[in-house]
């Protein structure tokens, strides 16, 4: 009777403590280790200013603070002069209308005040009550219109801040997920191929690149 023994290929080694085990015996046990000079850069939780990214809600709080500051903080400085342009030009819109607005509203007053009296002001001698009351509508109405644009330029500077503090992130590459671009193919209908020709088409074609 002959008696066979077998022995299996698989060798079982003890992994030995941690603080005992070889660069060598590391390799073997987890796999080859990557070894950098430099030491892994962790980016700090601030929300303030990260490497190519705007934080919108910071963007919008500097522009409602002061307005201009949320796009210098986008890096948008050329927009800072269109900004107080605007605001320089209202200001000056602002103070006309105001003084315009005193002016015949005194001179109107005066007019209800002093019935026996033709004016008050020379300058304001050719009108009669009625247009001294309608330029004073006018200029009055010109002003609340200069206080709506006001508030309206300051709501836009807001809200440019926050949608370019979007946009900075975004892909505007050549590489976009969806493109619109020519194509020419050959035309293999049956009429093309009875008349022995194959004749070039084309179009547009819309093309979804998935990343």
């Amino acid at each position: 009777m002959l008696n066979f023994v077998g022995f299996s290929q698989d060798t079982i080694f003890a992994e030995p403590p941690p603080e005992t085990q070889t660069e060598y015996q590391i390799e073997i046990l987890q796999g080859p280790r990557i070894v950098s000079e430099t030491p892994p850069i962790i980016a700090a939780n601030e929300p303030f200013r990260l490497p190519g990214h705007r934080n919108p809600r910071v963007a919008g709080w500097l522009s409602a603070a002061i307005p201009g500051a949320g796009q210098i903080y986008n890096g948008q400085w050329w927009k800072v002069p269109i900004i107080y342009g605007g605001a320089g030009f209202l200001v000056y819109l602002h103070n006309f209308n105001r003084t315009e607005r005193n002016r015949f509203q005194n001179e109107y007053r005066w007019r209800l005040n002093n019935p026996q009296e033709q004016y008050n002001d020379p300058a304001l001698a050719l009108f009669n009550t009625d247009q001294i009351l309608s330029a004073r509508d006018f200029y009055r109405r010109n002003l609340e219109l200069v206080y709506v644009f006001s508030a309206l330029l300051y709501f836009l500077n807001i809200v440019d801040a926050i949608v370019f503090a979007h946009l900075a992130t975004f892909d505007v590459s050549d590489n976009l997920t969806m493109r619109v671009e020519p194509f020419a193919l050959p035309d293999m209908s049956l009429h093309a191929l009875n008349n022995q020709r194959v004749p070039m088409q084309g179009g547009l074609r819309l093309t979804f690149r998935l990343k």
